[in-house]
């Protein structure tokens, strides 16, 4: 049987593109891949007329596109030789180039054109796409077990323009900047916002957004339930010319569970609107769990977000990590 080929390219909005012939998915699909984050409203506010392209507002890393030289903030205007008009164009595009095939591909950089060489993934080559990694030992940051996290992103109209220096403070009354676990924790930030192309800078005057970020962990809510067990299984026997019948044995036992809640806001402020400093884009980031550990479970919530952050998720998304994935280790380093 021939085998299919399907793009997966993810848009700022989260829309998923998983289509190519039939939608039913196997393990002999090849899925084709070059790793990027596309957002379909920004192109015409960066020198396009008509709103043609696909602006890159993520590249995933070690993905065809991070090799290729492709950075957020670009505009695919061409693709193997075939013009970028809109999201659907890049999409269908991608979706008929076999993996393994190496295209030209041209963007839009700062108003300029570059001409990119790319080399056509495989989306089962890229565990970034799937969130798990190859079992195996635990690397320093990873752990066992699966995370839940909740991304809800609201953003004002043209934030994403609005610039990509910024300085990070803190958003917590009793935090102060020189906080060592603030310092810990605006680096976490800080590698993530890289991937979508934004620079911290130390001087204010050299700063387009101020970004606050806030974060803390509720207390510990406990919950008791019970849970039943079969201990044996029914039978029946034998007696003379009758049966006789056991019932299955069962046994109840209660369970205490205690549980935290995790939150981490992120929101920036315009610093070149100096009359009211208004407040582009916040993103609110929530998880529940068993571990209160901050400094273990953050790095996994801001992984989930990072996709997120700058954009209008319209409503709450979420989004599940294994501890194993790799991405965590990106955000920690």
């Amino acid at each position: 049987m021939k085998k299919r080929k399907v793009v997966r390219v993810i848009f700022c909005c989260l829309i998923t593109v998983l289509i190519s012939g039939c939608a039913t998915m196997s393990p002999e699909v090849d899925r084709s891949l070059i790793g990027v984050q596309i957002h379909p409203e920004l192109a015409q506010s960066f020198g396009l007329k008509d709103r043609q392209g696909a602006f890159v507002t993520f590249v995933e890393k070690d993905d065809p596109a991070d090799k290729a030289g492709i950075k957020a903030r670009d505009i695919i205007v061409e693709f193997d030789g075939k013009e970028i008009k809109e999201v659907n164009d890049l999409s269908k595009t991608v979706a008929a180039t076999p993996p393994g095939k190496t295209v030209k591909v041209k963007i839009i950089r700062d108003g300029k054109e570059k001409l990119l060489t790319v080399t056509i993934g495989k989306l089962s080559e890229s565990p970034q796409w799937t969130g798990y990694a190859t079992p195996g030992p635990l690397l320093p940051g990873q752990t066992d077990g699966n995370f839940t996290v909740a991304v809800d992103s609201i953003a004002a109209h043209g934030a994403a323009l609005k610039g990509i220096t910024y300085i990070i403070v803190s958003g917590m009354k009793d935090v102060s900047d020189n906080d060592l676990q603030f310092k810990e924790f605006a680096r976490f930030i800080e590698n993530a916002l890289s991937q979508r192309g934004y620079k911290r800078v130390s001087v204010n005057e050299n700063a387009d957004l101020l970004i606050r970020l806030a974060y803390g962990i509720g207390e510990p809510q406990t919950i008791a339930y019970t849970k039943t067990y079969t201990t044996s299984t029914g039978y029946s026997y034998p007696v003379g010319q009758m049966w006789f019948t056991v019932p299955p044995q069962k046994e109840q036992t209660t369970i205490k569970e205690t549980t935290y809640k995790r939150t981490l806001i992120l929101d920036a402020y315009d610093l070149k609107d100096t009359d009211k400093h208004s407040q582009l884009w916040k993103t609110t980031v929530k998880s529940e769990g068993t571990m209160s550990d901050l400094r273990t479970v953050l790095p996994f919530m801001i992984t989930a977000a990072v996709s997120y952050f700058g954009v209008d998720t319209i409503g709450q998304k979420e989004i599940n990590l294994s501890g194993r994935d790799k991405r965590v280790l990106d955000i920690r380093k």
